[in-house]
This record gives structure tokens, sequence and C-alpha cells, in this order.
């Protein structure tokens, strides 16, 4: 898990003992979409970034937190990214830069000739207690599969497409910065049997996993999960680990000071 998770308490207002804390560190570095925040400085010093973010860095850069975004990768002053990292910054309006083409990723499963891998990159602000927008919250999704297959895209892409586009909603979900967060799912009432199932969902559980904890069947727990997407209106089951987080985060928000 990210030393850095520390950090991360701060922007979402949470303490550093938390649980719900504990969970969106096993949620972030679980998922194959870089992640990183940013502070708004004019160096875009590194507050946080999760495994998948961290196979950008090189190994010479670590440690990360606290150094200049502008030091960790090098090509970024060049790049149009750090445009739109400044104007997000500036504006505290969300923007968003398609088709950013990287060299040398490691460990990328797909990539265009020349080591290429194709990314669209989303960036949101994020806003402090009083208002002010002091972080940025930058996502990144693959499109080289995109890119190399064009509009002629196999299904297979297309879903493998749509599931991280639903996995990246889970992520701006906890961060407050998902279009809809304030909507229907957020006073849906699940069973009291639904909150335990989603609730070891949102901790990494498989099915398997979830039906030996509670003593049910792995068909049993599959079925929970089916009615649960269908009442809260998700279909993944990192959008109910961001719900779950999302929740606890509010409570603890809305708890009196000890």
């Amino acid at each position: 898990m990210s030393e850095s998770l520390p950090v991360l308490a701060g922007v979402l207002r949470t303490a550093p003992e938390s649980d719900a804390l504990v969970i969106v560190g096993r949620l972030l570095d679980s998922l194959p979409i870089p992640v990183l925040l940013t502070d708004c400085s004019e160096e875009l010093r590194c507050a946080y970034g999760n495994a998948a973010w961290r196979a950008w860095v090189p190994p010479d850069k670590f440690p990360v937190e606290g150094q200049s975004l502008l030091e960790i990768l090098e090509g970024l002053a060049a790049s149009p990214l750090l445009a739109i990292l400044r104007q997000v910054c500036l504006t505290g309006t969300p923007a968003h830069l398609r088709d950013f083409e990287y060299v040398g990723l490691v460990g990328a499963p797909v990539t265009l000739p020349g080591d290429v891998t194709v990314w669209d990159w989303e960036v949101y602000p994020i806003t402090d207690a009083r208002g002010v927008h002091g972080h940025l919250l930058v996502v990144g999704l693959d499109a080289t599969e995109r890119a190399l297959q064009g509009p002629g895209a196999s299904p297979e892409a297309r879903a493998r497409a749509d599931e991280m586009r639903e996995r990246a909603s889970g992520i701006l979900r906890i961060f407050g910065v998902a279009p809809g967060t304030d909507v229907t799912a957020s006073a849906v009432q699940l069973s009291g049997r639904e909150e335990e199932v989603a609730d070891l969902v949102a901790r990494g559980l498989s099915n398997a996993a979830v039906a030996r904890q509670l003593f049910l069947s792995p068909a049993t727990v599959a079925t929970h999960i089916s009615h649960i997407l269908e009442k809260l209106g998700f279909s993944s089951r990192v959008e109910i680990a961001a719900w779950i987080v999302e929740r606890r985060l509010r409570e603890e928000s809305s708890e009196p000071p000890r």
C-alpha cells in the first residue's frame, strides 16, 4: 500500500486510521488505472499515487511524495498534459486529454510499434473544506487498444474499455467528483444481508470468500450481488466498493470530534 496514504486521508477529510481509508488504499492499488493526486502549487507536487501510477515512475525517482511532477516525469514539461493540469488548477473546471502517447511503460499489456502506449487522461479539481481547490485528481485510461484497432475495435476490446470506464467512475465517486454523485444511489436501502455482502465486496473478497465468511453458497452470494447492483444502478463491483467508501466517509465527516 502506498506510503502516501496518510496524505490521502487529509484530501478525503478522514482520519489516517479510518477503516474507509484502508478500503480506499486497497481498492486503488488493485486497479490497473493510474490514479495520482498532486497539489496545485507551481511545482505540482505529488501527494499520492496508486500502484498503477507508480509503474510510470523511474526507479531512481522514489520516493515521490513531495516531489514536483516535472521532476518525476521529465518529459512532462513538453507535454500537452502539463497545460491541462495548470488549467484545471487555475479554473477549477475538470478537463480531459485524449490520445496521449507515452513510450516505455513497464508491463504494458498492449503497445503500438516503438513501445508506445496511448492514454486518455482525466483531471479533476479536489475542493477542501474551505471551498479551495488545492489538489488535482488525475486518472488515466489505457486507450492503446482503441488506437490499435481504430473504429473497428472488437466487441472484446469495447467490453474491456467499458469495464475500465466503470472502474474509473468508482474512483471519481470516492473523491466526490463523479457526475451524479448525489443522485438516488446515496439514498438506497439495502437489506441487512446485502449490506454484509456489499461490505465484504468493498474489502476485495471474491464471491467464494464472501460465501465462506457468511456461510452462504457462492450462488446465493452472486444473487445478492446482482440485487445490489440492480438497486444501486451500478454494473461493477468497484462501483459497489466506491459506494460503501463514499457512505462511510460521509458518516465519518458528520461525526462530532472526539
